[in-house]
C-alpha cells in the first residue's frame, strides 16, 4: 500500500465522498422544504384551496409537455455518457453539446407551450381565462431547463456545496418574491407566477455563464446519436413516471372537488419528501459517481451495502413523516386543508417503495440497459392507470392513494428481479422484509397511542424513532454493518462540523515547518505528482510537518492522512513522525472575492496571450493559503515544485511580500526548455526563470547537467544550485519477472511519446533488417503502450504499416492504468526509451520511467545522444543496454539494434550505485539538509553528501 495512503476505512472510501456530497445536498433539501412549508400558512391565508389547486394543474400542464419531448433526460444521459470521455476535451463538449441541445428543445417547446396556451387551457379548466397565465409558465419553463441541465454539471463535478448554495439563494428569493407579490401587492395567483418568472430568469443566466465560461461553446453533432440512443428509452420511462405521479389528477378533476384534489395534493407533497429529502439527495451524488465505482473490483459487495444504509435512512425518514405529519398540518395549515386519515402513511410506503426501486433501477444504467428500464416504466405507468381507472370512482382520493402504493411498489419488485439477474448485488430479502415490519410495527403503536398535547407528543414521536433505530441496529443490521454505519456518521458529523482550518501539528521540536506548493499531487496518477510525493512522505517520517497546497481535484480540501509507518528498507529517522496536510484549492466554497476576480483576469490572460497553460488561473487561491499557512508559521520553508511555473510564481510572490525561506524544486527545466518552443515564451520563461533565482534561497536541478548549466548560466547564484536526481520510491516494489521462453521477443515502450521525442528510428530499422532478412519479422514485436502525438507518429507511412501487418507493431494509443501499464513493462523482453533530440542542449533531461524500467531487470533500449544523462545513468545501472543516437546513420542504428538483440538474455540486477542515489529515502536527506540549512533553527539530519 502507498503510505501516503491512510488505512482502508470507511471515511476513506469512494462511498463516503458520495455520502458527503449527498449531505450537503440533504441540507439543501431539508432547509427548502422547511421554508416551504413555513411558506404554506402564508399560501394558505391568501390563496384559498381552489387557487392552490390551479397553480398545482398549470405547473403539471408545462411539466407533461417538457417531458413528452425528454428535457429532463438529457440531465441524466449527461451524467451517464459523460463518464465514457476520455480527455478533458471531450468532456467539455458533451457538456457543452447537452447545454446547447436543452436549450435549443426548450426554446421549442416554449414557442409551442405560448402558441398552444388557448387550447391547452380550455382542456385542462374548461375555460380560455388562464391562456397567459400558461404562456408565462412556458417562458419559465425554458429558464428553468437550463438551470436544470446545469446543476447536472455541478453535480457531476461533485461541487455539492456550490449547490447547496445556489439552491438556497434561489430559495430564498422565490419566497420573498412571492411573500412581496401575493402578501403586499395582492396578485395572487399571478404572483406565484412572476416569483417563478424571475427566480428561474435569474438563475439560469447565472449558471448558464458558469457552465459555458468551464466548458466553452462547442456543438459536437457525434454525440447526437448517442443521446438520441439512450435518451429515447429513458423519454419512456420519464413520461411513464410522470403518468404514475399525476395521472390520477386527471382521473380526480372528474371524480372530487377542487378542494379535495388541493387537500390530496398537500398529503401527496408530505409523502413525496421521502423521494425529496432522502432520494434525491442521494441520487444527486450517486447517480453521477456509481459508474466510476462499478469499474473497481468488489463493488457488488460495497453496492448492496450502499443499499442496506440506503434503505434503513429511507424508512427512517418515511416513518418520521408519517408519525410527524399530524403535528405538522396542527400548526401550519388550517383544518379545512388537513388530509384524511391514513392517506398519508399510504402515499409515505408508496414513496418509499419507489425509491428503493429507483436504487435498483439506476444498476441497469452501468451497462446501458435504456430500453429495460423504459419497458418497465412503462409497465409501470399502464398499472397504475388500470388501479386508478379501477379505484378512483370508487374510493375517491383514497383509491389514489391505493393505486399509488400498489404502482410503486410493482415497479420496485420488477426492478429489483432484473436488477438481480443482471448484476447479482447480494441485498438480501429477508433484511428488506425486516425493515418493512420494523417500520410497520412503530408507526402502528405510535398511531394507536397518540396524546392531545402537541408539544408532548412530538416528544414521544422522537423516541418511536429511536426505537426503530435501536431496533434496526440489532435486528436490520449486521455486526459489521453497525460498526461501519456508525463509523461512517461518526466521520460526517466530524466534517460537517470542523471547518477547513483545522489546527495543524508542527513539526518535531528543532526542525522547521515545511509548506509545499505542487500542483500535481496524490491521488492524481501523473508523472508530476510523484517527487513531491515521495518528498512529503519522507520529510514526515523525518519529524517535518509537512502542509502541501495542491490543484482542487474534488475531494476534501483537507486531508489529514494517519502517521506513516517507518520503512524497512532506507534511512532510520531521528525524530517522530509527523503529519501531512493536503490543502486543495480552490475548492467550491473559497473560490469567491479578490482571488476569484484576480483569477479570471488570469485565465484571460492565458487563454489569449500566453502560449501554454502554465496554470495561472490556480496562483490567486493557492497564494492565499500559502500565506496563510506561513503567517501561522514564521520559521516555515516554502518548497515549490515545477512545473507549473505557476508553483514557483505563488513562492515568488511569498517571498517578495513575507520574506522567508524558499526552496524552488524543478523537475524540468524551464527557459530553453525543448517543450517551450513559442517566441513568446522564450522572453518570459527566462525573466522569471531569473526572478526565480534571484529571489529563491536555494535552487535544486533534478539532472547534473541542468545543474552544470544553470551554474554557467548563473555564476554570481553558484552556490545557491544544489542536485537532488529523480528518482524512485523503494516502498514501490518491483518484482522481475522470470526471462521468457517465447519465441516472438517484445519490445515495449510504456508510455505518453511526446515533444521531442519519436519511435520512427527503431520502426524504420526494424523494417529495413526484416526486409533484408537479418531479423524475422515473427522473432520481435514493438509494443507502444500510451498516448501518442499526432506529430510523433505517421501510420500512414510505409514501414509503419508493414510491420503492422506483419504483426511485429503493436499499438495501444491510450492511458492504461498503472497495474497495466506495469504488468505489460514486467512482461516484455526489452524496454525502450526515447530521448528529447531537437533541441539546442540535448540529452540533459531524465524520463521518470527509468527508474521503473532498470528495476524490471529488463535490456534497455535508449534512444539517447552518446553523452546524455540517459547514457551515464544506464552505465552506473549495470544492466543490459544499448544507447544509439536517433542521428547516426541507418547502417549504425541498424548494427546497433541488431548486436543489442543478439546476446543471450540474461537476468541482471541493478548496480548498488543505482540504488544508493536514486532511493527516495536517501535522496530526501539531502533536501531536509537543504531545510535547515536555511531555516534559523539549525537543525539537520545526518546525510551522505551531496552527489555532483
Amino acid at each position: 500500500m502507498n503510505a501516503l495512503t491512510k488505512p482502508q476505512r470507511a471515511s476513506d472510501t469512494p462511498i463516503t465522498r458520495v455520502l458527503h456530497d449527498s449531505t450537503f445536498y440533504l441540507l439543501g433539501s431539508i432547509a427548502s422544504r422547511i421554508l416551504g412549508f413555513l411558506a404554506i400558512p402564508f399560501y394558505s391565508h391568501y390563496l384559498t384551496p381552489a387557487e392552490y389547486g390551479v397553480i398545482e394543474l398549470i405547473e403539471l400542464s408545462t411539466q407533461v409537455i417538457a417531458l413528452s419531448f425528454g428535457l429532463q433526460t438529457i440531465g441524466t444521459v449527461l451524467s451517464r455518457l459523460f463518464h465514457d470521455q476520455e480527455t478533458p476535451d471531450k468532456e467539455a463538449s458533451i457538456v457543452s453539446t447537452s447545454v446547447l441541445g436543452t436549450g435549443l428543445l426548450s426554446a421549442l417547446i416554449c414557442i409551442g407551450g405560448v402558441l398552444a396556451a388557448r387550447p391547452l387551457s380550455l382542456s385542462v379548466f374548461h375555460s380560455a381565462d388562464r391562456t397567459t397565465l400558461l404562456q408565462v409558465a412556458f417562458i419559465a419553463m425554458w429558464f428553468a431547463n437550463m438551470v436544470e441541465v446545469s446543476l447536472v454539471y455541478q453535480r457531476i463535478r461533485q461541487r455539492a456545496r456550490f449547490f447547496f448554495y445556489y439552491s438556497m439563494g434561489i430559495l430564498i428569493a422565490n419566497l420573498g418574491l412571492n411573500i412581496y407579490f401575493i402578501g403586499f401587492a395582492g396578485a395572487g395567483i399571478w404572483g406565484f407566477m412572476y416569483s417563478k418568472l424571475i427566480v428561474s430568469i435569474v438563475g439560469g443566466v447565472f449558471l448558464l455563464y458558469r457552465v459555458l465560461r468551464e466548458v466553452g461553446l462547442h456543438w459536437r453533432r457525434a454525440y447526437i446519436p448517442q443521446f438520441i440512443r439512450m435518451g429515447l428509452p429513458l423519454l419512456a420511462a420519464s413520461v411513464s413516471a410522470f403518468v404514475i405521479h399525476f395521472s390520477d389528477r386527471f382521473f380526480l378533476t372528474n371524480a372530487v372537488s377542487l378542494a379535495e384534489i388541493g387537500k390530496y395534493s398537500l398529503a401527496y407533497r408530505f409523502a413525496m419528501l421521502v423521494s425529496v429529502l432522502i432520494g434525491e439527495s442521494f441520487n444527486r451524488s450517486w447517480g453521477v459517481t456509481l459508474y466510476r465505482l462499478a469499474r473497481e473490483d468488489g463493488w457488488k459487495e460495497r453496492f448492496a451495502r450502499v443499499a442496506t444504509y440506503y434503505v434503513f435512512v429511507l424508512y427512517l425518514t418515511g416513518l418520521a413523516i408519517a408519525l410527524v405529519a399530524p403535528e405538522l398540518f396542527s400548526f401550519m395549515v388550517p383544518r379545512n386543508f388537513y388530509p384524511p386519515y391514513l392517506l398519508l402513511p399510504v402515499l409515505v410506503a408508496g414513496y418509499m417503495f419507489r425509491e428503493t426501486g429507483d436504487f435498483f433501477r439506476s444498476l441497469l444504467l452501468i451497462n446501458k440497459r435504456a430500453r429495460m428500464i423504459g419497458g418497465v416504466s412503462f409497465f409501470g405507468a399502464a398499472v397504475n392507470i388500470l388501479l386508478n381507472f379501477l379505484l378512483i370512482p370508487a374510493f375517491g382520493i383514497y383509491g389514489a392513494a391505493l393505486a399509488t402504493l400498489g404502482t410503486w411498489a410493482v415497479y420496485m419488485l420488477v426492478f429489483w428481479v432484473i436488477a438481480w439477474q443482471e448484476h447479482r448485488v447480494p441485498f438480501g430479502v429477508l433484511a428488506f422484509a425486516k425493515v418493512n415490519v420494523l417500520a410497520l410495527m412503530i408507526f402502528a403503536l405510535g398511531d394507536r397511542l397518540r396524546l392531545e398535547s402537541v408539544f408532548v407528543q412530538t416528544i414521544v414521536d422522537v423516541l418511536w424513532l429511536a426505537l426503530f433505530i435501536v431496533f434496526c441496529l440489532m435486528l436490520y443490521l449486521s455486526r459489521s454493518q453497525r460498526t461501519e454505519l456508525l463509523s461512517i456518521v461518526k466521520t460526517q458529523v466530524v466534517r460537517l462540523l470542523s471547518a477547513r482550518a483545522q489546527p495543524v501539528r508542527d513539526s518535531a521540536p528543532g526542525l522547521p515547518k515545511v509548506v509545499m506548493v505542487a500542483y500535481y499531487f496524490p491521488p492524481e496518477n501523473v508523472i508530476g505528482a510523484a517527487r513531491p510525493a515521495r518528498f512529503s512522505k519522507y520529510l514526515s517520517r523525518l519529524g517535518f510537518s509537512v502542509t502541501v497546497i495542491s490543484q482542487w481535484i474534488g475531494g476534501a480540501e483537507i486531508d489529514r492522512p494517519e502517521a506513516i509507518p517507518i520503512p524497512a528498507k532506507g534511512p532510520t529517522p531521528t525524530q517522530a513522525s509527523a503529519d501531512i496536510t493536503t490543502l486543495r484549492v480552490p475548492s467550491p466554497r473559497s473560490a469567491h472575492g479578490v482571488a476569484c476576480f484576480t483569477s479570471r483576469l488570469l485565465g484571460l490572460l492565458t487563454r489569449y496571450l500566453l502560449p501554454y497553460d502554465d496554470r495561472l488561473p490556480w496562483i490567486p487561491f493557492a497564494y492565499r493559503e500559502a500565506a496563510s499557512a506561513v503567517a501561522a508559521n514564521p520559521n516555515a520553508v516554502v518548497v515549490s515544485s515545477h512545473p507549473p511555473v505557476a508553483t514557483h510564481l505563488v513562492a515568488l510572490l511569498l517571498k517578495m511580500r513575507h520574506g522567508g525561506h524558499w526552496i524552488a524544486d524543478f523537475r524540468d527545466p524551464l527557459a530553453r526548455n525543448p517543450l517551450r518552443t513559442s517566441k513568446r515564451s522564450i522572453m518570459l520563461d527566462a525573466i522569471f526563470e531569473r526572478l526565480i533565482f534571484r529571489h529563491a534561497d536555494i535552487v535544486i536541478a533534478n539532472t547534473d547537467a541542468v545543474k552544470q548549466i544553470w551554474q554557467d548560466r548563473f555564476p554570481q547564484w553558484r552556490h545557491k544550485i544544489h542536485l537532488i536526481w529523480n528518482g524512485f520510491d523503494p516502498e514501490d516494489e518491483i518484482h522481475p519477472k522470470p526471462i521468457s521462453t517465447r519465441t516472438r521477443r517484445t519490445i515495449a515502450h510504456i508510455g505518453t511519446v511526446y515533444g521531442g521525442r519519436t519511435p520512427w528510428p527503431l520502426i524504420e530499422s526494424l523494417d529495413r533488417l526484416i526486409a533484408a532478412g537479418k531479423l524475422a519479422a515473427e522473432s520481435i514485436e514493438l509494443h507502444l503502450l500510451g498516448p501518442i502525438q499526432n506529430q510523433c507518429l505517421d501510420p500512414s507511412a510505409g514501414s509503419f504499416q508493414r510491420l503492422v501487418a506483419l504483426g511485429a507493431l503493436r499499438i495501444d494509443n491510450r492511458m492504461a492504468p498503472q497495474a497495466e501499464a506495469r504488468a505489460e513493462m514486467l512482461n516484455a523482453d526489452y524496454l525502450m526509451l526515447l530521448d528529447i533530440v531537437d533541441n539546442e542542449v540535448p540529452g540533459i533531461q531524465l524520463p521518470a520511467k527509468i527508474f521503473d524500467y532498470i528495476r524490471a531487470c529488463r535490456p534497455v533500449l535508449a534512444f539517447t545522444p552518446a553523452d546524455s544523462v540517459i547514457n551515464r545513468v544506464l552505465a552506473t545501472a549495470g544492466i543490459p543496454s544499448a544507447c544509439i543516437a536517433p542521428t547516426a546513420s541507418p547502417a549504425d542504428i541498424d548494427r546497433a539494434i541488431l548486436d543489442f538483440l543478439t546476446p543471450a538474455r540474461t537476468d541482471v540486477r541493478p548496480s548498488e550505485a543505482f540504488w544508493h542515489n536514486f532511493d527516495a529515502a536517501s535522496q530526501t536527506y539531502i533536501l531536509a539538509n537543504l531545510i535547515s540549512k536555511i531555516s534559523p533553527s539549525g537543525a539537520s539530519a545526518t546525510d551522505p553528501a551531496e552527489p555532483g
